[in-house]
């Protein structure tokens, strides 16, 4: 009876230790999970801004993660006790499915909570404790596009005489006049003032403008790369400036050095990989794939404008100004001319205070921001941030969240 007596009490303390210790261990987990998920979040928060270097984060990264799951009861001791809250940025665990694997991985924090939790039931079977453990990631998520063209001038507008605009799955704001012969189609029209003298349509499904009580602002703020270019200081124009007179292609440092052109494109000219400050305005065909132009001063009055955004999306450091095609500082209002066959920007293309005016046939763009547009040919302007430099634009939008990726 003694065996059987012994047998039968390790057999019931076996179960209490099944159900009481694995519950508290089970109800401890759940508490890690909710710290770790609070460090992984505020740590990707803060990676979005100004950080110092680290490993394995960034300290600033590390410190927000660590005051976050300290504000839910895991405090890090630095290995010396019972609780270690791991920070890492990128993930260390880089296994899909993760953030990691996702288009937007830059800026993803892993956070992992550990801690010792008591026994009681199962010490008598030599735990005296167990070591817990909850594992978050936390990405930042870029904002989709939904404001394709912002017209911010209020004493100019968006006129289209005899054509129409074609806003591809995205919204139109406008702070002047707006008149569109063969109307708009986009998902909705904002409009500050008086009421868009054009009809508006959906799927061939007519749609009533937005009055907004406030001007449209310049989303040039939630565009990094446009961010990027507003903030930097423009180089000044120097001896060892490119010079571009008679040249039809112009090889410049890529990113993320930048490059000073002057005398530029009479004719066609094809520029390599980079980003480019043009003094002196820009008057002939210019052309080139994953470039940028910043056109200083002066004019774009080109024939023949065909520019396409960064091809690939990089961080600040290979890209900075990923996702923008062209480039007009405020500070520039000269106008921009087109008579001649169709500009196609795809990318951002960003000229706030300049005037486009043009008579040829259709233009495009990823994304257009002007002070006021108008043409008088029967042509389409269409506005597509679908094309194929989608996803370096669309990456290049301020996050203004982040979310548990894992």
């Amino acid at each position: 009876m003694i065996p059987l007596l012994a047998f039968g009490i390790v057999a019931i303390i076996a179960i209490a230790a099944l159900s009481v210790d694995v519950g508290y261990w089970r109800y401890q987990q759940r508490l890690e999970q909710s710290a770790a998920d609070a460090g992984a979040i505020a740590g990707a928060i803060r990676a979005y801004y100004p950080t110092t270097a680290g490993s394995p984060a960034p300290a600033e990264v590390i410190s927000a993660a660590q005051t976050a799951t300290s504000g839910n009861y895991f405090t890090d001791d630095n290995g010396v006790g019972v609780t270690k809250v791991t920070v890492n940025e990128p993930p260390a665990n880089n296994t899909p499915p993760n953030a990691m694997a996702t288009p937007y991985a830059a800026g993803a924090v892993e956070v992992i909570v550990s801690k010792r939790q008591p026994t009681f039931f199962s010490a008598i079977f030599n735990r005296p404790y167990q070591t817990i453990t909850a594992r978050a990631v936390a990405a930042r998520v870029p904002d989709e596009i939904t404001q394709c063209l912002t017209q911010l001038d209020p004493n100019s507008g968006l006129t289209l005489n005899a054509g129409n605009v074609d806003a591809v799955k995205c919204n139109v704001a406008t702070n002047g006049a707006v008149y569109v012969k063969r109307g708009i189609d986009a998902n909705k029209v904002i409009y500050h003032g008086n009421a868009p003298g054009a009809s508006i349509s959906k799927n061939g499904k007519t749609v009533a403008p937005v009055l907004s009580k406030t001007l449209v602002v310049d989303p040039c703020f939630k565009i990094t790369g446009c961010n990027y270019l507003q903030n930097t200081p423009i180089p000044p124009l120097t001896a060892s400036a490119i010079n571009a007179a008679g040249r039809a292609i112009i090889s410049g440092a890529g990113f993320p050095a930048h490059n000073v052109v002057t005398n530029c494109c009479v004719g066609a000219v094809n520029f390599t990989p980079g980003l480019y400050y043009i003094y002196g305005g820009i008057s002939g065909a210019i052309t080139g794939t994953g470039v940028t132009i910043v056109n200083v001063d002066g004019q774009l009055a080109s024939g023949a404008s065909v520019i396409t955004a960064p091809s690939t999306f990089g961080p600040p450091d290979n890209a900075p100004s990923a996702g923008v095609a062209f480039y007009q500082p405020p500070s520039n209002t000269n106008d921009i001319t087109n008579n001649g066959v169709p500009d196609t920007f795809v990318g951002l293309f960003y000229a706030p205070t300049a005037q486009f005016r043009s008579n040829g046939k259709l233009d495009n763009f990823g994304n257009l921001v002007i002070g006021g547009f108008q043409t008088n040919g029967n042509k389409t302007l269409t506005i597509d941030p679908s094309q194929n430099a989608a996803l370096p634009l669309q990456q290049s939008q301020t996050t203004t969240h982040v979310a548990l990726t894992e």
